[in-house]
C-alpha cells in the first residue's frame, strides 16, 4: 500500500516538474489541451427554397435545420451528416419521423466535416480553427459541399493563417434538387423577314396625237364614227 501511494506522489512531482520545465524553456508555443473554433456554412441564403438538416448522434440522435452562419452542431463521434431537401416537403412533418438515409427526397453530401474546437496536443501552438464551408450546389444525386476557407490562430506569436479555396468544377453542376425544376430555356422567336408591300406600276400616260383628236372631233361633228 505504502509503496503504490509513493509511486502514485512520485509521478504527480514528475508532471509538476515537467510543466515547471516547459514553462521556463523561453519562448513558445503555450499548453494548448483544447483548440476553439467554429465550423459553419456561409451560403445558404443563395439557395431560400431549399432546407439543410445536420443529422448526427452521441448521445442519442440530433437532427437539427441548418442555419446560415451558424457553428454545425456535432455529436460525441463528430459524423455530421448534412442533406439538402425542398422546404416544401417538410411542411406539417417532424424531422425525427422521417428517415433521412432512405427518403428520395433528401440529398447528402459525402464531404466530411472538420471540425474547428477539438482536443489537441500540448506542444501544438494552433488556438483557434474558423472553417468555413460554402454549397456548390447538387450533381447527379449528391449534395455538394466545399471548404471556402479556414483562418488559424496561434498562440506563439505567429500571424494567422487564412488558406482560401475555390468551388469544385463539376460539368453538370445545378442550383437546384431535381433536374426537372431546372427552368426550361426559352427559344427565342425566329424572326420573320420583313415583307414590303408589292406596288403597282404606275399607267402609262396616254399618248395623244395632237391633230388625231382634232380630225376625230370633227369626224364625230358630221355623224361618223372614229
Amino acid at each position: 500500500m505504502k509503496r503504490g501511494l509513493f509511486i502514485i506522489i512520485s509521478i504527480f512531482v514528475l508532471i509538476v516538474l515537467i510543466r515547471f520545465v516547459i514553462a521556463d524553456v523561453g519562448p513558445g508555443p503555450k499548453i494548448t489541451p483544447y483548440i476553439t473554433g467554429c465550423s459553419k456554412i456561409t451560403n445558404l441564403n443563395e439557395f431560400p427554397n431549399i432546407a439543410f438538416v445536420g443529422y448526427t448522434s452521441g448521445p442519442g440522435i440530433i437532427v437539427y435545420i441548418i442555419n446560415n452562419n451558424d457553428c454545425l452542431r456535432q455529436g460525441k463521434n463528430k459524423d455530421l451528416q448534412i442533406y439538402a431537401v425542398d422546404k416544401t416537403y417538410l411542411e406539417n412533418k417532424s424531422l425525427l419521423s422521417i428517415n433521412l438515409s432512405t427518403d428520395k427526397n433528401f440529398l447528402l453530401s459525402d464531404y466530411k466535416i472538420q471540425w474547428g474546437s477539438r482536443s489537441s496536443y500540448y506542444t501544438n501552438p494552433l488556438e483557434n480553427e474558423n472553417i468555413s464551408y460554402k454549397i456548390a450546389g447538387f450533381s447527379n444525386d449528391k449534395l455538394i459541399i466545399y471548404e471556402s476557407e479556414r483562418v488559424d490562430s496561434y498562440n506563439d506569436g505567429q500571424a494567422d493563417k487564412i488558406n482560401i479555396s475555390q468551388a469544385p468544377q463539376i460539368s453538370d453542376l445545378r442550383t437546384t434538387i431535381k433536374v426537372d425544376d431546372i427552368p426550361p430555356v426559352p427559344t427565342p422567336p425566329t424572326p420573320i423577314p420583313s415583307q414590303s408591300p408589292t406596288l403597282s406600276p404606275p399607267p402609262a400616260p396616254v399618248k395623244k396625237v395632237f391633230w388625231a383628236s382634232i380630225g376625230c372631233f370633227f369626224t364625230r361633228l358630221f355623224g361618223g364614227k372614229c
